[in-house]
This record gives C-alpha cells, sequence and structure tokens, in this order.
C-alpha cells in the first residue's frame, strides 16, 4: 500500500533543508506496518482542523491507547 499525504498550507515558510526529517518517522511507518492506526487518525484529525473534509463526514472511531506516536512528537 501507498499512503500519499500532502498539507497544502501556504501560510508557513518551509524552514528546513530536508535532511533527516525522513529517518525521523521510520517509527511510524514500522507501527502503521504492524497495525497501529494511530497515525492515519492523527491524519484526519489535522484534515478536520484544516477544513479539508466534508461537513458530512463521520469522525472515526479514537485508536485505543492513543499516545504519542514513535518519532512524531518532539520534546
Amino acid at each position: 500500500m501507498v499512503l500519499d499525504l500532502i498539507s497544502e498550507d501556504e501560510g508557513g515558510e518551509w524552514e528546513n533543508a530536508g535532511e533527516g526529517w525522513l529517518a525521523s518517522i521510520i517509527p511510524a511507518r514500522a507501527e502503521l506496518a504492524s497495525g497501529d492506526l494511530r497515525v492515519l487518525y492523527l491524519v484526519w484529525l489535522l484534515c478536520a482542523q484544516g477544513g479539508a473534509l466534508e461537513d458530512d463526514v463521520a469522525e472515526p472511531p479514537v485508536p485505543p491507547d492513543l499516545a504519542p506516536v514513535s518519532g512524531l512528537v518532539r520534546s
């Protein structure tokens, strides 16, 4: 399966030249491949927040044990 996620936020400037960001999401990819759907729920929330969803789209069930996803939360 190929998942293509695109953000078209035109309000900000790209501050990172791209070094190192791909490696930072490898743990989240591994969790998704093992059946952990928290990442997809968080993507849905981002789309809802950005107004990219139709009004009649139902919210998916919150995944159990929703907690920080590896590699995506920076302290």
